[in-house]
């Protein structure tokens, strides 16, 4: 079994004889599929993964082991955010989830549990086109983002919260986890990642998001904007400088992400 991909301008190539491997990485990737490339430099640039007797190969080097194929699902995606980065030194690489509604480019920042992947749903269901809900790779003028499929933190009881009713429960398999014991939400309503997308054409919105009891929404000063971006980078330093340092940001504490989204929208449209 073969999955081709398109992750930050990067063709990725998947081979797996295992099944369960397959359907994982079909699930998780399913926004970035794509159709293979030819040629002989497409071959050299793409970063080739072959899963095969409980080793994990990229390029023909074994970069991880586990007595099965299925245990090294998390050293792959490890593996492959790691290279991303490492390849994008010459790139602003943010933690930050990005979509792009009725021209309005909306920047998600915030620690784990925010809800950058909440708010990146709930756009795109209102019809946004996606970029990511977790990493985006900004070069000049030009964004793109790892369109992953939108996820959630992995659920291990039979309880399942109610704002994960539009989410597909994916069995995530995991060492010593027994099959169905770690499913992890994921919102898959056949989107696809949309970028790259040039600024210029987006008015910029950047929302500092955080869960908390009282919901408030703050303009947030030009200087706390530029803090928020530092936070969020991962390599690249100032290089957003000019290019997601202009347009609007907000301070939204939620703890109701639809009517937060709401008030958001109502704002931009005054």
């Amino acid at each position: 079994m073969q999955i081709d991909l398109s992750v930050l301008g990067h063709a990725v190539r998947i081979t797996t004889r295992d099944e369960t491997v397959g359907r994982a990485i079909d699930s998780f990737w399913e926004p970035a599929k794509t159709e293979a490339g030819g040629g002989l430099d497409a071959k050299r640039r793409r970063l080739d993964y072959v899963f095969e007797a409980g080793r994990l190969y990229f390029r023909g080097e074994i970069v991880a082991r586990a007595d099965t194929e299925v245990e090294l699902l998390g050293a792959f995606e490890r593996h492959l955010l790691d290279t991303l980065v490492a390849a994008g030194r010459d790139t602003c690489m943010l933690h930050a989830g990005a979509a792009s509604l009725n021209g309005d480019l909306f920047i998600l920042v915030g620690p784990s549990g925010a809800g950058k992947s909440t708010f990146t749903r709930l756009l795109v269901q209102a019809g946004a086109r996606y970029l990511s809900d977790d990493l985006l790779s900004l070069r000049g003028d030009v964004l793109d983002g790892a369109a992953r499929s939108i996820q959630f933190d992995a659920l291990t009881d039979d309880d399942v919260p109610s704002y994960y009713a539009s989410c597909t429960l994916v069995d995530y398999p995991s060492p010593g986890v027994p099959p169905g014991g770690l499913r992890v939400p994921l919102y898959r309503a056949g989107y696809r990642g949309a970028g790259p997308l040039r600024l210029l054409d987006q008015r910029v919105v950047l929302l500092r998001l955080e869960r908390g009891p009282a919901p408030l929404l703050v303009t947030l000063p030009a200087l706390e904007r530029l803090a928020c971006l530092h936070a969020a980078t991962l390599v690249g330093g100032q290089t957003y400088a000019g290019g997601l340092d202009h347009g609007l940001a907000f301070g939204v504490v939620w703890s109701d992400p639809e009517q937060a989204l709401e008030s958001v929208l109502g704002s931009l449209a005054h």
